[in-house]
Order: C-alpha cells, then sequence, then structure tokens
C-alpha cells in the first residue's frame, strides 16, 4: 500500500468520529486508513486534547508549502 496524506474529508471524518467516541482503530478502519496513521493523526493535531479537523488541514497546507520540495521544483 502506497503512503497517501490524509485529505479534509478523512480529518472531517476524524473530528466526528471521535466526537461520537470512536476508538483510533475503529477510526482506521472506517477510513481505511493504518491506526498508527490516525492516532499520529490525532496526537500531532490536537491542541489540549481536541482535535478540530480545519485546524489540522490548515496546519498541513502550511507544512507543505515551506516544504523544502515544493522550492526546488523547475518552473517551466
Amino acid at each position: 500500500m502506497s503512503y497517501q496524506h490524509f485529505k479534509q474529508s478523512d480529518r472531517d471524518e476524524i473530528s466526528i468520529l471521535l466526537k461520537t467516541g470512536y476508538s483510533c482503530r475503529e477510526i482506521a478502519d472506517v477510513i481505511r486508513k493504518n491506526h498508527s496513521s490516525v492516532s499520529r493523526e490525532i496526537k500531532v493535531n490536537s491542541a489540549r486534547g481536541i482535535y478540530d479537523s480545519r485546524k489540522a488541514q490548515a496546519k498541513a497546507r502550511l507544512k507543505r508549502r515551506k516544504s523544502k520540495y515544493q522550492g526546488m521544483k523547475i518552473a517551466g
């Protein structure tokens, strides 16, 4: 299986499922991602124990914009 970034829809679903009491493994089964990836997503993007999908997506966009490889692309 190849790695894919979480999409906004994945993050929205994680947020909803967390609020309804699903575990990381149950969420992973629903969105078809590895449970450790889901756990990491929640851990990295939670503030004071609360996961916000919109803030997580904004943080991911910013991180992507600042990535080393974006600046190395050849304009053509």
